[in-house]
Order: structure tokens, then C-alpha cells, then sequence
């Protein structure tokens, strides 16, 4: 689960008034989070003022219009915009890229990296006593490789 998604995960229990383990999580698919009162929650970063979508998550959203999407600026612990998935697919069906002022973006293109805890650890630890001051070293480079590829294919400005 990442950052935005836990951050998620707190702000639906507080609406909904139930603990955060009562939430069903599905990392992989869609949606993102189920409540025991069967809202569906996709959960989506906004990436300056873009969202990106995946095909297999437009056919899901076109399969299941009662998704709640919601929007997440970075770091926010509340979403920016909460809109039904049928929203989205109806303004692709209509050839438009931009709901509520965010562009979406579909892409094919998936980066996932997948770090083991040990392997992580150990990175942490060696690049600790290679660079003292650096902190969670590991987390920052993943994540500027992440920003640099998305800079470079036009995601973020």
C-alpha cells in the first residue's frame, strides 16, 4: 500500500465511521478499498493537475459505474475531488481528457518496483554508512527515478 493509499484508507474510515482493518484492500485491481457497506473507493494521485489511468481500470470503471473515485493531491489526508467512475468513462466516451479541471491520462505504460523489507533494510543500512546524512536514502532515489520518467514522458511539468 503506498502513502496515498494509506492516507485514503484513514480519511474512508473517518467517513464512515468504521476502523481502518474493516476495510477491504485489493492491491492489485480495481477498485482500491471496499467498505463492509460495499462503497467502492478507486484511489488515484494527482500528479500536478493529471491522473493516470490504466486500460484494465477504464474497463473496470465501465464495468462497475458505482466506483467512487477519489483524488488525492500529495500528502493530503483528504481527497480534492470524489467523483463516480462513470464520470470519467462518459467524458472518455465523448473524446474529453479533463473532468472537474484534472487531465486524465490512460497509458499502457506500467513501473512497478517491487523491493523486498530485507532487501530494503539492507540498502538502507549500506547506503546509511555510505552517506550518513542522507537519511531514508532509498525511498528519496526510487522516488526521483519515479518523478524523472514521469517528468520525461510529460505526466508532470
Amino acid at each position: 500500500m503506498n502513502t496515498t493509499e494509506k492516507l485514503a484508507r484513514g480519511w474512508i474510515a473517518k467517513e464512515h465511521d468504521i476502523s481502518e482493518q474493516e476495510i477491504v484492500f485489493l492491491s492489485t485491481g480495481t477498485p482500491d478499498f471496499t467498505t463492509p457497506g460495499g462503497i467502492k473507493y478507486e484511489i488515484k494521485r494527482l500528479y500536478g493537475d493529471k491522473i493516470i489511468l490504466y486500460p484494465s481500470q477504464v474497463r473496470a470503471f465501465r464495468g462497475d459505474p458505482a466506483i467512487q473515485v477519489a483524488i488525492f493531491a500529495d500528502g493530503a489526508d483528504k481527497p480534492i475531488l470524489i467523483t463516480p467512475s462513470s464520470t470519467i468513462t462518459e467524458a472518455i466516451d465523448c473524446g474529453k481528457s479533463v473532468v472537474s479541471n484534472i487531465r486524465i491520462i490512460i497509458t499502457e505504460d506500467r513501473l512497478q518496483i517491487y523491493i523486498p523489507d530485507k532487501l530494503t533494510e539492507a540498502l538502507e543500512r549500506y547506503l546509511q554508512d555510505k552517506f550518513p546524512a542522507g537519511g531514508r536514502i532509498t525511498s528519496v532515489i526510487v522516488r526521483e527515478a519515479l518523478y524523472e520518467k514521469l517528468k520525461r514522458e510529460g505526466y508532470i511539468d
